[in-house]
């Protein structure tokens, strides 16, 4: 179906970029409203396309009357839809934080520019229907991460965000080439007619797609060795950033990976295999995300500092939906949902609580965790609530991501089943650092008297933030067939490649 008004999801935010940067007396008094508000009609109307998604199915937006396959074109489907309305609530949290307990209020204008630019990039990807716009928004995306990073202004900051220039810079280049290729051997950047055409071009064509497309979002899916950015990033950067870089910014690479490796190249079906090269592309993929597993998991256990801690833990679980994901069964595909979802509302909560127990600590380690029971009551239960959730406690999202995942790889015994050791590893490895976080807060400090001065007021914007998301994690635990249904409907989506090239190819005839 023809839904042409799902473009306001793009265009909104970025005429809303230009407003809030202008000068003026009474936009400069108001941008802040104008911020909210353009955040708040995003999420309201991604509702809304939701709603008649669910009546009438995909949704095709058409620019410029140039049918699919040509021209620009958004696809808004369950899918897309679904990721995009939770990507628009951590959004929101970040915001609220951002616009009401900021230390940098003589930038806030400008920061509001490029954090509507950041929303309008990750709309275009999610909704994207060609390859062309995927990489023109990926840019701007990527610059938009490098100046939030660096907005602290400090050491870590400024390191991290240098870092994620140069892996970054490079991810774009291979995304280029692999483009370039694509229009090159097939006359095409629409990703319909690509899924339609990728089976038959040449086994060396395919390898160097496949691996040129996905060298290009591993720095974003913080999988090691592309994610020597991530230790200085989330040190350095504010709480806000913090919550953006784990909530949304991993997760919208997730997206581009199940869309490419899926819709695209129809993964696990898609023939790998030469007389003279032979390639088992899951053994390939399975081996690398285990080693990002291990490698991020034991820099979290080793670290000291408790945003390195929580970011390497989040880089690992992103490595474990990959992992899922590289099965290439629907209960491989369901678990990485779970895990997904999981990390979407508890990721953002463990970095907001966590820095509220360490507010008014000079240095940022376990040891600013003592005694936070009693100094930061309220967000050390957010914290303890949080990690339960993430780390997979029974009927939690996470608990049925986990057991589904052991499911899909010891339901059939064969040398893939040996990769089951690298998840136990990696739960025993999470359950003990978290467990030594959570121990750490019950734990009296001795040092304690000297800081008697330090103010422990109540952010309302923390708290606010907080609230809404321990009420998400509360809703999921309680009603767990809400997201039971959603999962088999995304599955029976991204599983069936023909429904999607049919109903976009099919509207370009008319």
């Amino acid at each position: 179906m023809n839904y042409n008004t799902t473009v306001l999801l793009i265009i909104i935010p970025i005429l809303s970029s230009f407003l809030v940067y202008m000068p003026v007396g009474l936009i400069k008094k108001s941008f802040k409203i104008i911020f909210l508000a353009t955040i708040l009609f995003n999420l309201l109307f991604s509702l809304k396309i939701f709603s008649v998604v669910l009546k009438y199915g995909n949704l095709i937006t058409i620019i410029g009357n140039y049918h699919p396959p040509f021209g620009i074109n958004l696809v808004s489907s369950f899918f897309s839809i679904l990721f995009l309305i939770a990507l628009y609530i951590v959004f929101l949290i970040s915001a609220i934080i951002f616009i009401f307990k900021n230390d940098t209020k003589n930038n806030q204008q400008k920061i509001s520019s490029v954090l509507l630019l950041y929303l309008a990039s990750f709309s275009e990807i999610i909704l994207t229907g060609d390859l062309f716009n995927l990489f023109v928004f990926f840019e701007i995306f990527s610059i938009s991460n490098i100046i939030i990073i660096s907005l602290k202004n400090e050491k870590f900051s400024l390191k991290g965000s240098i870092k994620y220039l140069l892996i970054s810079s490079i991810g774009s280049a291979l995304l280029l080439f692999a483009i370039g290729y694509i229009y090159a051997i097939l006359g095409t950047l629409n990703l319909a007619e690509i899924a339609l055409n990728f089976e038959k071009i040449s086994f060396f064509s395919k390898c160097f797609i496949i691996f040129f497309l996905m060298g290009s979002i591993l720095s974003e899916l913080e999988v090691f060795p592309f994610n020597l950015w991530i230790s200085d990033s989330y040190a350095g950067a504010k709480n806000f950033v913090n919550i953006l870089l784990s909530g949304i910014s991993c997760v919208v690479s997730l997206y581009i990976f199940i869309r490419m490796f899926f819709t695209i190249f129809n993964y696990p079906s898609i023939s790998l295999y030469s007389y003279n090269f032979p390639l088992d592309i899951k053994l390939l993929l399975l081996t690398f995300f285990s080693l990002s597993i291990i490698v991020n998991q034991l820099v979290a256990l080793t670290s000291k500092n408790i945003k390195r801690i929580l970011a390497f833990s989040s880089a690992a679980t992103i490595s474990t939906i990959l992992f899922a994901l590289t099965s290439g069964t629907k209960s491989g595909f369901s678990s990485a949902i779970l895990l997904i979802i999981s990390t979407i509302i508890s990721k953002p909560l463990l970095f907001l609580s966590s820095h509220q127990i360490t507010k008014g600590k000079m240095e940022k380690n376990l040891d600013s965790f003592k005694n936070g029971i009693n100094r930061k009551r309220y967000f050390s239960i957010l914290f303890i609530v949080s990690a339960i959730f993430f780390t997979g406690f029974p009927l939690t999202p996470a608990f049925f991501g986990k057991l589904m995942l052991f499911y899909t790889y010891a339901s059939k015994l064969n040398y893939y089943t040996y990769f089951i050791i690298v998840i136990i590893f990696s739960i025993t490895v999470e359950f003990f650092y978290y467990f030594r976080m959570i121990h750490k807060l019950f734990i009296k400090d001795e040092t304690e008297r000297e800081n008697k001065n330090i103010k422990n007021n109540l952010s309302i914007s923390y708290f606010v933030s907080g609230l809404t998301m321990i009420s998400i994690l509360i809703i999921f635990f309680i009603f767990p067939n809400i997201y039971e249904k959603v999962i088999t409907k995304m599955s029976e989506e991204i599983f069936n490649q023909k429904e999607y090239i049919q109903t976009i190819l099919k509207l370009g005839e008319k």
